[in-house]
């Protein structure tokens, strides 16, 4: 998985997937040069900021974003949805994790 922002995510997502693939193994073989690195089996790449339902990566912060902002996102409506995920954790903002305090509510473990 490699994460990339701003201007050289727009660069990359103009790129086919043929070109992005090349550019990320020329990465991995000049990080280790002494290691043979495969051609992938597959190969998937997300295009995040042309996508309208997402403009950009998850949980990716605009400075002046305020802790206050992050309470109003996680807020539950009306106590029959509730919002669940990386961007809403405090303890866990910005990487996934299996479980948060929003789906123990849901599904409470047996």
């Amino acid at each position: 998985m490699a994460l990339s922002k701003g201007d050289f995510a727009k660069r990359v997502e103009s790129l086919s997937d043929e070109v992005v693939k090349a550019e990320v193994l020329d990465v991995l073989r000049s990080m280790y040069p002494n290691t043979t690195i495969p051609e992938p089996d597959a190969f998937y790449f997300p295009r995040w900021q042309s996508d309208s339902l997402y403009r950009g990566s998850y949980s990716n912060w605009p400075s002046g974003f305020l802790r206050g902002h992050h309470t109003n996102l996680r807020a539950t409506v009306q106590q029959t949805l509730w919002f669940g995920g990386e961007a809403t954790s405090f303890k866990y903002f910005g990487r996934s994790k299996s479980r948060n305090p929003e789906s123990d509510f849901i599904f409470p473990r047996a």
